[in-house]
């Protein structure tokens, strides 16, 4: 259990640290790119709701590394042997998305749009059904070769 939290500390700490990262880089492109004096990559909406935009900024990169801890924390629910991969899958699924949904609809705004809400929430179930399709079908075939390879060693031990 020990070890369980430690990885998803870990996980968690180097997803917030990436993501602040990556967030911090793209903000300079595109700030770089727009080339307007004060101009700050933010959804207006969003940014009315600070004094300052900088302040925005800031809460944006803490909310979306928060997101990005809580999907690498919660990797190690895909981990625990005991339960199957359905199980693991749909709480790990409902533990990201009690996470992502509100800060994308706080940063983006996008709840008062119903088109746009709906295109976010199928998007993200999308997004994680073909993750989830590609990550069953690599535990099938390491799964069937795990097999094969005990088969053979079955085989090998007859002779």
């Amino acid at each position: 259990m020990m070890n369980m939290l430690k990885k998803a500390l870990f996980r968690g700490m180097s997803g917030f640290m990436y993501a602040i990262a990556i967030n911090v880089l793209l903000a300079l492109i595109i700030t770089a790119i727009v080339n307007e004096p004060g101009f700050v990559p933010l959804v207006p909406d969003y940014a009315a709701h600070f004094s300052s935009k900088f302040t925005a900024l800031l809460t944006q990169f803490v909310l979306i590394g928060f997101t990005s801890a809580a999907f690498g924390a919660g990797s190690v629910l895909l981990e625990i042997e005991h339960w199957s991969l359905l199980k693991q899958s749909i709480i790990y699924f409902i533990v990201t998305t009690l996470v992502w949904v509100p800060v994308s609809i706080f940063c983006w705004g996008i709840a008062k749009y119903t088109v746009a809400f709906i295109s976010m929430i199928c998007s993200y179930v999308l997004s994680y059904a073909i993750s989830w399709l590609i990550q069953y079908n690599l535990c099938k075939k390491s799964v069937a070769a795990i097999n094969e390879k005990l088969i053979q060693l079955n085989e090998s031990e007859l002779e």
